[in-house]
């Protein structure tokens, strides 16, 4: 069951399945909203719940009187509160399998990968924008583009390495010449 989304202060709405983050409804429509972990950890994505009710994940630590957008779904029609939000090109992120050009070791908890798009393509970023690794079990993973934001086929990422954590064991394995599935901003 579908239900609309309506951003406080605006005309903006957006539709949002049961099943569906608010915050993957809102990107998918072409809503940017302020985001970094996509895990419930950063608190990034808090906006207050003006009506409407919602479930959200067990352990949310959403600061008081909001909630993260990354981690809850909705159980009726709802108006949100973002901390800020802009109207995006939704088609505009690109989706690459990316080929890692360098993998070393900045320290023993942090490695630096170089990652060379395919041939013909471009990096477009802003400083602060985030890409997204992609893995294998549908999971995404967000890292901070170390690299210079101007136009380039190279991207550097510093990873720092989390005990348990998904792409950290398969980071540990990663070597010059195997792909990555990246979503760029």
């Amino acid at each position: 069951m579908s239900h609309e989304i309506r951003i406080a202060g605006s005309e903006v709405s957006f539709g949002c399945e049961a099943d569906q983050t608010l915050l993957d409804a809102a990107l998918r429509a072409g809503i940017e909203l302020p985001y970094s972990c996509r895990k419930g950890v950063c608190g990034n994505c808090a906006a207050v719940l003006r009506a409407g009710q919602v479930a959200c994940a067990a352990g949310d630590a959403a600061p008081p009187g909001r909630m993260l957008l990354c981690q809850c779904r909705p159980r009726s029609d709802l108006t949100i509160e973002p901390a800020s939000w802009r109207r995006i090109d939704p088609d505009a992120r690109k989706v690459f399998d990316a080929k890692v050009y360098r993998h070393a070791r900045a320290a023993d908890d942090v490695s630096i990968l170089t990652l060379r798009l395919p041939a013909g393509q471009r990096a477009r970023f802003r400083a602060g924008q985030y890409l997204q690794v992609l893995l294998d079990d549908g999971s995404r993973r967000c890292y901070s583009m170390a690299s210079a934001p101007a136009l380039s086929d190279t991207l550097e990422l510093h990873v720092r390495h989390v005990a348990g954590g998904r792409f950290t064991a398969r980071l540990a394995t990663l070597g010059a010449g195997e792909t990555l599935r990246i979503e760029l901003p």
